[in-house]
């Protein structure tokens, strides 16, 4: 998948940090604009308003993600929670639950966990 392909499922990318293939951080990732992360995360992402997340292919996270959006090309084992809306891409896997009021599977990724769709009425 190319760079350029992922950064179209972002709104902007004004500001934007990168976490490398070769970091590995624990604790908690706190941060307002854009986060691409190449690397492994175990703990936990928070993201503050008008912010993304990007998840390389080669991306690791063991832990939550609590964000606004978020695009997935690479492996989470957690619970995810987006108030606007979930991408996974062909190359991503998801084990654990999803919250989001918009969701996109592309074909060939992997999603092990319950999806809720919040923000949206249900039928009777």
């Amino acid at each position: 998948m190319k760079k350029s392909d992922l950064s179209a499922n972002v709104i902007q990318e004004t500001e934007v940090t990168v976490i490398g293939e070769g970091v590995h951080l624990n604790g908690i990732l706190e941060f307002v604009g854009v986060v691409r992360v190449y690397g492994k995360l175990s703990g936990e992402i928070k993201a503050g308003p008008n912010s993304s997340v990007i998840l390389m292919e080669s991306a690791v996270i063991e832990g939550s993600l609590d964000v606004e959006s978020v695009v997935i090309a690479g492996f989470v084992r957690g619970k995810v929670r987006a108030t606007t809306r979930v991408s996974i891409e062909g190359t991503g896997r998801v084990i654990g639950n999803i919250e989001t009021p918009s969701i996109k599977i592309d074909f060939g990724a992997y999603l092990e966990g319950e999806t809720e769709m919040t923000g949206k009425s249900k039928s009777p």
